[in-house]
């Protein structure tokens, strides 16, 4: 199922999507008004989701 929707929340979604096209983490987190440490707490928790355990794996999974 590619439909990130239907695993993600919506601010899960919005950290993958910026963090798919190469952001980096301060950056998301400015963007988003959180801090780094919720971006990667969020990055953990998408890679669970998803299933993957590196930035290769995610990169693979989003291209599907």
């Amino acid at each position: 199922d590619k439909n990130l929707s239907d695993k993600l929340t919506q601010t899960e979604t919005t950290v993958a999507m910026l963090y798919h096209r190469n952001w980096n983490i301060k950056d998301i987190a400015e963007h988003m008004q959180i801090t780094e440490r919720n971006v990667l707490n969020h990055i953990q928790i998408i890679f669970a989701k998803l299933g993957v355990s590196s930035k290769e794996e995610f990169e693979k999974y989003m291209e599907q």
